[in-house]
């Protein structure tokens, strides 16, 4: 029973510094234009509802990165 105890604090330890590792990593994170675009485009409810609206959505972000960021 002490046994288990020790081994769930070090992984809650564990944890609790992988957590902070990841957040720290993504601090300095921004998303382009393109990502923006592709973000708000698979969230309008049209998109979502229209069978390929996610591959509409797609062709966009290709087209984006290729001839307006690229």
């Amino acid at each position: 029973m002490l046994k288990n105890r020790k081994c769930m604090k070090g992984m809650a330890v564990g944890m609790v510094f992988l957590v902070l590792f990841f957040c720290a990593g993504m601090i300095g994170l921004h998303a382009g234009g393109c990502e923006d675009a592709l973000l708000r485009c698979s969230y309008d409810p049209y998109w979502q509802a229209v069978p390929f609206g996610v591959v509409y959505c797609l062709i966009g972000y290709t087209f984006c990165l290729k001839y307006i960021e690229g």
